[in-house]
């Protein structure tokens, strides 16, 4: 996952929306949301390749996703995969602050990141670079590749595009929230911080959708688009596929009652 947008508390019907993007190479082998048979109350995506996930949910309302952090020099090669961060705290086995131990004693294990956790009624961001739990207030917030209190051009365009939707919607509808995770439109490179990565890779990753691009030979880009409307009894949880020209390859939706 490499950008979400949290709607906390703004709508009248609906007090949480999540809209993200999943960046990554094309190659990659994954399977698309669905109720894992190992861990039957996990709704989420997998990754093939590690076994862990990017975004999900679970039946008692948990939320978990996570972003990479763009820290090249911090990179290690034997870490443990980020998804593992993800299926940990859906799988249910930790409490909340069970699971806040495992961060602070294990986060240096991995490499960096921002995870997104917690349930439909409180939720919480940890990052591995500045260590400790930090409350998801009301109002509208993105999280990307940097620290959390950074504020990269596409989050705020993306802000000012879910404020407008979500504010005036009567139903958050998940098409139009997928056409704001469709943009692609870049940032000037004066805008632009200095992450760590290669110029021209800086600016084909400005946008909130990354049309695909070539890196060391595979095709890296926007892969899925995950949205998210809780309406204080279910969560609808619609997921779009997306190929390497932008169109969109599948589409996949749940309807999960929290129970508690």
């Amino acid at each position: 996952m490499c950008i979400l947008f949290v709607a906390n508390g703004v709508h009248p019907a609906y007090p949480l929306v999540i809209a993200a993007n999943r960046d990554e190479f094309f190659n990659r082998p994954s399977i698309g949301v669905h109720y894992w048979e190992d861990s039957p109350k996990i709704l989420a995506g997998r990754d093939m390749q590690a076994g862990g996930s990017w975004l999900g949910i679970n039946k008692d309302g948990r939320i978990a996703a996570v972003t990479n952090v763009r820290a090249p020099l911090l990179r290690q090669s034997d870490a443990r995969s980020r998804g593992e961060l993800v299926s940990r705290w859906l799988g249910g086995s930790d409490t909340l602050a069970g699971f806040e131990t495992f961060l602070d004693q294990a986060h240096m294990e991995f490499n960096p990141f921002n995870l997104l956790y917690g349930d439909v009624q409180s939720l919480s961001i940890y990052s591995s670079v500045s260590p400790g739990r930090n409350p998801v207030a009301k109002g509208f917030m993105s999280i990307s590749n940097g620290h959390p209190s950074e504020k990269w051009p596409k989050m705020s365009r993306g802000v000012r595009m879910l404020e407008g939707l979500v504010g005036r919607a009567e139903v958050p509808n998940p098409d139009e929230l997928l056409s704001v995770m469709m943009d692609n439109g870049r940032a000037d490179w004066s805008s632009l911080g200095h992450s760590g990565i290669p110029a021209d890779y800086e600016e084909a990753l400005s946008s909130i959708f990354v049309d695909a691009i070539e890196i060391k030979g595979r095709i890296y880009g926007t892969r899925t688009t995950s949205i998210l409307s809780y309406n204080g009894q279910a969560i609808e949880f619609t997921e779009y596929d997306h190929g390497e020209n932008r169109e969109l390859s599948g589409r996949r939706k749940h309807i999960v009652e929290i129970s508690g």
